[in-house]
């Protein structure tokens, strides 16, 4: 027989899950037919942390594959955030020209960088290597 199900990876304490299709007398973390989605509970957003491939999940529905208690509540709960963000999008009122231009920073002339040549006058020489005299050293004092 066929399931859907979670299996668990990522680090201790910081689980991270993918859904895949596969038979049930597998090891969970074995072999699979199909990888249909992951769902990450440590995101607060489900559709952020959650990705589904519902027509891949409802095509081995309907070759006969059951679904996991989890994966039945993550898909339902999944759907039903998909219906309420597709409904009614709100798009943002355009502003009034009054507050656009109250709210525009004042633009400042760009100011010159006398730096900027003194460090490249600076470079060539800085490549070239300096002789250093050589220190005589005094004769030690008993």
């Amino acid at each position: 027989m066929v399931i859907v199900r979670l299996v668990r990876s990522g680090r201790k304490k910081l689980a991270f899950f993918h859904i895949h299709v596969a038979d049930q007398r597998r090891a969970a973390t074995g072999r699979y037919l199909e990888r249909v989605g992951y769902y990450d509970p440590s995101s607060k957003d489900l559709l952020k942390g959650c990705v589904l491939k519902l027509e891949k999940i409802d095509e081995w529905v309907k070759k006969g594959a059951k679904l996991s208690d989890t994966v039945k509540q993550l898909i339902s709960r999944y759907k039903k955030l998909l219906e309420q963000n597709t409904q009614a999008p709100k798009e943002p009122e355009p502003p009034d020209e009054k507050d656009t231009k109250a709210k525009a920073p004042a633009k400042k002339p760009a100011a010159k960088k006398p730096a900027a040549k003194k460090l490249a006058a600076k470079k060539p020489a800085a490549t070239a290597k300096k002789a250093k005299p050589a220190a005589k050293k005094a004769p030690a004092k008993k």
